[in-house]
């Protein structure tokens, strides 16, 4: 095998890491220029009371506005100099922080990452600003018929298990929300077992191993990951209607079905995708009854 064979062979690989604690999975491509890198935080919405929906949200999105080392100004006009992409998203499970720039920028961008993870400002006029912003969202949320049908949903569906805490958060809970609980909720989060960092681009393992195993030298080890949420089941059907002066009927339906990690999930995807099809065949193509099934 040349040299060349075996780097190309190599650009498949996906290593595996311990950064002191913290996993990592790594996929080397020298042929990519972008290195594309996720810091997934065990927990997400699920992690908080339903008083406390939001506070990941809240604190990411704060976060982004500013560091200890770097004023928003500052973190702004570097981001913008080098074309690097900062963000988070929060789900049932997890907080996730995404970092995209270019390979000859990624030590800077890394610094950049680091210091929004773990030293964000929350300063109180821009996590007011944050709080307004969700604040607009839910109310659009609530008044978008589709957006109202899943809140319906959740509140039942999730009725007493933790994925009630809807990730954006209600009103209630984002207008309750202060900077430090957040910040206290997410300290609580991050620490190094509880962490899975994951890269994948021009990126060299033993770069990322060390600019890991640096950059959250700070955090606790802790004692595990967040336990995950218990799986959903259902003792019997539900029903709730909500009526509204609306022209058209909204219906959405749910059940319990294999996870991630359950042998049938495959075939469970296989089988809502034959449904799928068959819903829309049957209901919208034949029968002409509904726009979107």
């Amino acid at each position: 095998m040349t040299a060349d064979e075996g780097t190309a062979q190599r650009t498949f690989e996906v290593q595996r890491l311990d950064c002191d604690g913290v996993p990592a999975l790594v996929r080397f491509n020298p042929a990519h220029e972008v290195v594309s890198l996720r810091l997934y935080v065990r927990g997400g919405a699920s992690a908080v009371p339903v008083q406390q929906a939001g506070s990941d949200a809240l604190y990411a999105r704060a976060a982004r506005r500013g560091t200890q080392r770097f004023p928003k100004t500052e973190l702004n006009a570097a981001l913008a100099s080098m074309g690097t992409d900062l963000g988070a998203g929060v789900n049932e499970d997890v907080t996730v922080f995404h970092l995209r720039c270019l390979r000859r920028h990624f030590e800077r961008s890394w610094e950049l990452f680091i210091d929004y993870i773990l030293q964000p400002r929350l300063e109180p006029d821009e996590v007011e600003l944050v709080r307004r912003q969700m604040l607009v969202q839910i109310r659009q949320r609530e008044d978008d018929a589709d957006g109202r049908l899943a809140d319906m949903a959740r509140e039942l569906a999730y009725e007493n298990h933790p994925y009630a805490s809807h990730p954006e958060g209600t009103t209630e809970s984002v207008t309750a929300l202060d900077a430090e609980g957040a910040r206290a909720h997410m300290l609580r989060q991050l620490r190094r077992t509880n962490l899975l960092l994951v890269a994948a681009g021009h990126l060299e393992p033993d770069v990322l191993h060390a600019r890991a195993t640096q950059g959250f030298a700070s955090l606790p080890s802790g004692d595990g990951p967040t336990p995950e949420a218990a799986p959903l089941a259902f003792p019997g059907g539900r029903l709730r209607v909500e009526e509204r002066a609306l022209p058209t009927n909204y219906i959405f339906g749910q059940f319990a079905a294999p996870g991630l990690a359950d042998a049938a999930y495959p075939a469970t995807l296989l089988a809502l995708s034959v449904l799928r099809d068959r819903l829309f065949e049957e209901v919208r193509t034949k029968r002409n009854l509904s726009y979107a099934p």
